[in-house]
């Protein structure tokens, strides 16, 4: 398991040790997880230093710097950063998508971003309710067909064959490499024209396993990108047999 990328267990994929309040060497994913949820949930009031209404619907500055040192986003926000959100809108919008189911939706800003500006677009999203937990509103927009629940349970399996095709699939949930490589192989089984992949760019090492599964991958791809390296996320677009470019 892991916690925003950062590992849970002594050993694996995504590993990572930190000291824990006691001044123990621990996996990381395990002391972020509890500092994170030890953390009270007003948490998500502090917004000193952000910028304008448009700045603050994205992954900014401070919003990294918060993640860094909580161990996950603090805020209901979208987690590309403004030219990386720009650029997926043109995308989505080039290759006339129709249909997008995002795995791993956080709070649900991204999925409110679709139905602001692409209204007629069908939605559908997967998702345990980590922002929940965390004290942060899970808001949908109207017209998502949500299933909350894990991608890696069975229930989702029934949920994605009753969705029939779907476009564009979005994997952002366990950043593991083999939680990756496992919802990689679920969702191509499914009718779709595109899956995609966050943070196959993301320098923060403890969500290598994301980017190492994106080189590794052989197809059709086109990587999305932000030119700021410390905001950079990188959205990694693939398909087995449509040009994604």
């Amino acid at each position: 398991m892991s916690f925003w990328g950062f590992s849970e267990q002594v050993e694996g994929p995504g590993q990572g040790m930190i000291l824990d309040g006691e001044g123990q060497l621990k996996p990381a994913g395990q002391v972020l997880k509890r500092r994170f949820f030890a953390t009270s949930p007003p948490l998500v009031a502090r917004r000193e230093g952000i910028g304008s209404e448009e700045t603050e619907r994205v992954w900014n500055q401070n919003e990294l710097q918060l993640a860094l040192h909580v161990g996950a986003p603090c805020h209901d926000r979208i987690l590309q950063n403004i030219e990386e959100l720009e650029a997926w809108h043109h995308w989505m919008e080039s290759k006339q998508v129709k249909s997008y189911l995002e795995i791993g939706i956080w709070t649900g800003a991204l999925l409110r971003e679709w139905r602001r500006h692409l209204p007629g677009l069908q939605l559908a999203a997967c998702d345990l309710g980590w922002a929940e937990h965390a004290g942060l509103p899970l808001r949908l927009p109207e017209g998502v067909d949500f299933l909350r629940a894990s991608s890696q349970g069975p229930e989702f399996l029934d949920w994605r064959a009753r969705l029939g095709h779907v476009d564009v699939v979005m994997i952002d949930g366990d950043h593991e490499y083999a939680a990756v490589a496992a919802d990689f192989e679920r969702n191509r089984r499914f009718p779709h024209r595109f899956l995609v992949f966050h943070d196959v760019d993301n320098p923060n090492p403890e969500l290598a396993g994301v980017r190492r599964f994106w080189e590794e991958l052989d197809g059709n791809k086109l990587t999305l990108r932000g030119s700021d390296p410390l905001l950079r996320c990188g959205s990694g677009i693939w398909s087995q047999h449509e040009d994604p470019g």
